[in-house]
């Protein structure tokens, strides 16, 4: 473990630029080390802790910096030897979960997350590192994969990446309603996997790299499936009831992500960043009053796939799971 604490250490301060000061135990009657980073705005600290002393270890910091009379962020790196249904107890800083025999990270709450690559190229070698984040997120990274492969043979039948012709999308299987009604229903799944254009298909798979990752993590890959396309058969049968027009695109799916994002949020509310929920939240808002005030939009697909998401995110999260994964 103070191998790794030592790595860890070295690339903070050699890479991110904290400095190391003590601070006191007065259980102990010993010094402990912080690494910290003076910002503008507050001092951002990082510590090492394992199961018996993260709380105490908090507490004292938090006494040192409050007499440096600003603003400040806790992040405590936990290191665990047993890692059965482990909680931290305190919720007035972050934390990060290690399991100390596998050199793995079993959790880290979002406000944390900023120095996961640091703590992980301090674990593993950098092969390892790459096969390991490709794993933990392989669903997104192919769901990804399938719609930029089906978008390109989209654009190379249409002869123009930029705009695709309406027809082909129909050819391919974009949702029409009357083609439906006529039995064609698999169409309320292959629209999800279609796009219009060049940006649209680069907003969606920015957006779907973002929340996808995240709540495949969460909620593992399984389940993730299930939102994902729950949410996009959502999408696409509000759109079947509610609009006339031919439509494609991922946003649907994407829309239950956020969705499930949500639950997530509201379940994990005393773990995770206050401003978390806030945000996302905003994101969602927003997209939707924009989608209200311009043309081309299907904000019906919007709605129905964010609906969808919340149901299935409310019916598949598991708490305890979450803490483990995020």
């Amino acid at each position: 473990m103070n191998t790794i604490i030592n790595k860890i250490i070295h690339n903070l301060i050699n890479n991110y630029g904290f400095v190391v000061e003590k601070y006191g135990d007065n259980v102990n009657n010993s010094d402990k080390l912080v690494l910290l980073k003076y910002l503008p705005d507050g001092i951002y600290s990082v510590i090492f802790s394992n199961a018996y002393d993260e709380a105490s270890n908090a507490m004292f910091l938090r006494k040192y910096l409050l007499v440096k009379g600003q603003k400040f962020i806790i992040n405590n790196i936990i290191f665990l030897e047993s890692t059965h249904n482990y909680i931290p107890s305190s919720p007035f800083y972050n934390y990060m979960l290690i399991d100390s025999k596998a050199k793995i990270i079993l959790y880290s709450n979002i406000a944390i997350d900023s120095l996961r690559s640091s703590v992980e190229n301090s674990l593993f070698s950098r092969k390892h590192i790459k096969n390991n984040l490709f794993s933990s997120n392989q669903i997104t990274s192919i769901i990804i994969f399938l719609n930029i492969v089906i978008f390109l043979y989209s654009s190379y039948i249409n002869g123009d990446i930029f705009d695709i012709n309406t027809l082909i999308l129909v050819q391919l299987g974009a949702k029409v309603n009357s083609y439906i009604i006529n039995g064609e229903f698999y169409r309320l799944l292959t629209c999800t996997f279609l796009h219009s254009g060049l940006m649209h298909i680069a907003f969606n798979m920015y957006a779907l790299n973002n929340i996808g990752r995240l709540i495949e993590r969460v909620y593992g890959w399984k389940k993730f499936i299930l939102i994902y396309i729950f949410a996009g058969l959502s999408g696409s049968l509000a759109s079947f009831l509610f609009s006339p027009y031919v439509s494609v695109g991922a946003s649907g799916a994407i829309f239950g992500l956020f969705g499930a994002a949500l639950i997530m949020g509201l379940k994990l509310k005393k773990y995770i960043n206050s401003n978390f929920l806030g945000s996302l939240a905003s994101v969602i808002v927003v997209n939707v009053i924009f989608g209200f005030s311009s043309t081309g939009i299907d904000n019906y697909g919007h709605i129905g796939g964010l609906l969808g998401g919340l149901l299935m995110g409310a019916l598949l999260f598991n708490k305890k799971n979450a803490l483990a994964k995020l």
